[in-house]
């Protein structure tokens, strides 16, 4: 495979991904500008698209949106995985409980990547796109998705990171990621604050799946003194959400600390 195909074959999956997260039409321009690609090249790119019956044309519109296609090439993993059906859902239950943008995330080598975002409907405030890749030393969904590893197998993943990451804090926050996963083990839920990107926090658990080789984390993530503020909320509605998806409670906070229904 050539340079080119890869490269084709990358920008076809983030057409699918942009729509993943901002879930409604878009015009050609809207997406050139969103995947930073010429609009002639974007136009060629969605009309194939539209040929092979993965995206709808709006000619009156002038709009793409994905067919439902798209959704039936994913269905026997539904089938295969029925606990995980409905994550998107649920994930959309937790954002609005808590009203910040909620992040399924997977481990990809030494990194964690966002491969669904239900978003909180804060336009002018950070958001991710999915795809996104983040080292795994520098924020709460890694330091869940390490828990497992040993603290030398932890040790080269920073060592790594160190090395190699083009942002300067992700390679300075690196070193804070035993101390993450520590607290993960302690609590049963990690919290970055400022790690992955100033002035953001992020609350993040681990999922469990059963004969599966994917490792995934949920995380809720916004302003770090809103995060602060709301943590309770947040590590309830984690609760809850893992209560529905496994059908047993897990308590990541104190008695003490759980609100009551009526309290919510």
């Amino acid at each position: 495979m050539t340079i080119g195909q890869i490269k084709s074959a990358r920008r076809t999956l983030e057409v699918f991904e942009m729509f993943a997260t901002v879930q409604k039409p878009l015009s050609v321009t809207a997406i050139a500008k969103r995947m930073s690609m010429p609009q002639s090249s974007t136009s060629e790119l969605l009309q194939s698209l539209v040929t092979l019956g993965y995206l709808d044309h709006d000619v009156q519109a002038r709009t793409y949106y994905p067919t439902l296609r798209i959704g039936i090439l994913s269905t026997w993993m539904y089938q295969r995985h029925e606990q995980f059906g409905d994550i998107p859902a649920q994930m959309s239950e937790v954002a609005e409980v808590t009203g910040e943008n909620v992040l399924l995330a997977m481990r990809n080598g030494i990194n964690s990547q966002y491969v669904l975002g239900q978003l909180a409907g804060r336009p002018n405030e950070f958001c991710v796109e999915n795809g996104e890749l983040k080292p795994l030393t520098s924020c709460a969904s890694g330091w869940a998705l390490l828990a497992y590893e040993s603290d030398q197998e932890i040790g080269k993943i920073v060592r790594r990171v160190q090395a190699e990451a083009e942002c300067e804090l992700h390679r300075r926050t690196a070193a804070c990621a035993l101390e993450g996963v520590k607290k993960f083990r302690e609590r049963g839920y990690a919290v970055s604050s400022g790690h992955s990107k100033e002035g953001v926090s992020g609350v993040a658990i681990r999922l469990r799946q059963p004969g599966s080789r994917t490792q995934l984390a949920l995380s809720v993530s916004g302003p770090i003194e809103r995060i602060e503020h709301k943590k309770t909320t947040i590590l309830n509605a984690l609760c809850a959400f893992n209560s529905k998806l496994y059908h047993d409670r897990i308590s990541l906070v104190p008695k003490s600390e759980v609100l009551s229904a009526a309290e919510r």
